[in-house]
């Protein structure tokens, strides 16, 4: 390969990187406003609920990480069901 088409491979790799962290940097902003609009209160219950949850799942021996992946399904589908709106301004 010639030196300018390394040069024009490095500027087509460079854009696309530089579309990725911008992508990556509005997914961030986005995901940030939301949680700013939920009550503290609602995220430490959360995140204390989300926790005994996985502590359960990983006590229950030889299958723990299957159990969990199920367990963390199960958990999405029901966050999605409670709470709809969130996660579409989440995932958007």
């Amino acid at each position: 390969m010639s030196t300018r088409q390394l040069i024009a491979d490095l500027d087509a790799l460079e854009q696309k990187l530089n579309l990725q962290r911008a992508t990556l940097k509005l997914n961030t902003r986005q995901r940030m406003l939301v949680l700013k609009r939920i009550s503290p209160v609602w995220l430490v219950l959360g995140g204390l609920a989300t926790g005994a949850v996985a502590g359960r799942l990983l006590k229950s021996g030889e299958n723990a990480a299957y159990v969990l992946t199920l367990g963390g399904l199960k958990v999405w589908r029901l966050y999605s069901l409670v709470m709809p709106s969130l996660r579409g301004a989440a995932s958007e």
